[in-house]
């Protein structure tokens, strides 16, 4: 088995609460692409759960908030409920930024018992293969990446955050 996509199947330690530090500390031991902030972001495609298509490819009209994370991992089901009322708000406002949702590694059986529980409002992409998390070299779950219009990180946020400090990062960005 692929030694990152091994991570993500400790369910029994995540479940005990230890599945984050776990997830940081085998994370931390992989290579990757360790994007940081000045970074272009790399281009990916990825699909929903329904199988339809999806392309980052920017430039964009709008921030980006690309956010990584994993049905097991508790901090993400609070970040679930607060994007949520970010999602809200964001989508009747034009130049508002966009969410994408990317779950690194996880059966779709279990991403939809998660959805089923938590009833995102936003689109939720599928890295069944993990290419797209090693690409942006994703350490640990959740993470956050804030890009600008052209595509390049602002900022990356890894590990659970509030609303105030998620969205003076993206103001920051504008």
């Amino acid at each position: 088995m692929d030694p990152l996509r091994r991570i993500f199947h400790y369910r029994t330690i995540a479940r005990n609460g230890w599945g984050l530090l776990l997830a940081l500390l085998l994370c931390s031991c992989f290579p990757s692409e360790d994007l940081e902030p000045g970074d272009k972001a790399p281009n990916f495609k990825l699909k929903t759960l329904d199988g339809k298509p999806f392309g980052f490819d920017p430039p964009f009209n709008r921030t980006q908030v690309i956010y990584f994370w994993g049905a097991w991992c508790r901090y993400c089901e609070d970040d679930f409920q607060r994007l949520n009322k970010l999602y809200v708000k964001w989508d009747t406002q034009i130049e508002s930024p966009r969410l994408v949702a990317i779950n690194a590694g996880q059966p779709q059986k279990r991403i939809r018992r998660f959805i089923q529980r938590m009833k995102p409002l936003f689109p939720i992409y599928i890295d069944q293969d993990i290419k797209v998390a090693r690409r942006f070299g994703v350490r640990g779950l959740p993470t956050y990446f804030i890009t600008d219009k052209q595509g390049i990180i602002r900022d990356i946020i890894l590990g659970w955050t509030n609303a105030k400090t998620l969205l003076d990062k993206i103001d920051d960005v504008d």
